[in-house]
């Protein structure tokens, strides 16, 4: 897709205006922009697919809200402890949903998750990525579904 820059920023433009996903595709839609491949109108998921690929400002930017602040020490975005670790988000999600990551979730409607981990969490996390895939009945080493307690927590 040539345009594929302008489109993105237009996309940029519109998610800072707050607009949703649908929105945005209709918007899209109505002012020409194509998709380059299977359908001949975008739609929200493609929207959130392309937002999803936008670039981070490696500066505060005022229009795009600081995300950085809330993190403590050896505390993660999801997704970026996600890339860090090379995995696939839906096995960190898993993972976290059984309770083999410390997390929280920030307050509102759709509050984004905080992984915590230190250098060891990050050795264990990468072992369980790297251990052999259970076989029916039979648990992961507990060692390594175990997450370490941070400093404070009990």
């Amino acid at each position: 897709m040539h345009n594929y820059p302008l489109l993105l920023e237009k996309v940029r433009d519109l998610r800072q205006q707050k607009h949703t996903s649908a929105r945005i595709a209709a918007t899209l839609n109505a002012e020409g922009w194509r998709p380059p491949k299977r359908r001949a109108t975008f739609n929200a998921a493609m929207v959130r697919s392309l937002v999803f690929r936008l670039p981070r400002p490696a500066t505060t930017d005022p229009g795009i809200p600081d995300t950085s602040g809330p993190l403590a020490q050896d505390e993660w975005w999801f997704a970026d402890l996600a890339r860090h670790l090379h995995l696939p988000s839906p096995t960190l999600y898993t993972w976290m949903r059984r309770g083999w990551v410390e997390a929280r979730q920030l307050a509102g409607p759709a509050g984004r998750w905080i992984l915590w981990a230190d250098a060891q969490e990050l050795t264990r996390l990468r072992q369980l990525r790297t251990a052999p895939r259970t076989w029916y009945n039979r648990p992961q080493a507990a060692d390594l579904t175990v997450p370490k307690r941070r400093k404070g927590n009990s």
